[in-house]
């Protein structure tokens, strides 16, 4: 029998699927691992894994900032240690790949835009040539 007031796998996967987000069972299983949730007593070799329903919303924190932020184990392992401190220096990095992104992307729009105008100017002057002829 569960112990009361404890979350079961079924039960993270349905707040997963709440949030939008699909993951196997074991996903579950080695995010609670890496999140140090894998040290209590266990009853039987047997008995599923149930969590006190704090590890189970950090369980599926950690797995949504896996997913949709693309944060690694090293980096959600950091916050969990460090707490607030590791925010920003995680924000600033954040910040600088997003600007640079987005510097990227304007000058890649440049480019394309001096190359078309280019093409344009070019099969101008070839129409002029052979309507010259």
């Amino acid at each position: 029998m569960a112990p009361v007031g404890t979350v079961g796998t079924k039960e993270i996967l349905e707040l997963l699927a709440e949030r939008g987000l699909q993951v196997h069972r074991e996903k579950i299983a080695d995010t609670s691992d890496m999140l140090g949730l894998d040290t209590r007593e266990v009853e039987a070799n047997w008995c599923p894994r149930r969590w006190l329903p704090a590890e189970a919303e950090l369980i599926v924190l950690a797995i949504e900032l896996s997913k949709q932020w693309s944060l690694g184990n090293e980096a959600i392992r950091t916050l969990l240690t460090d707490g607030g401190k590791s925010i920003g220096p995680l924000v600033n990095r954040l910040s600088t790949s997003l600007e640079a992104f987005v510097d990227a992307a304007e000058l890649v729009t440049a480019d394309t835009e001096r190359w078309k105008a280019s093409r344009v100017g070019s099969r101008a002057r070839t129409a002029y040539k052979a309507s010259a002829a």
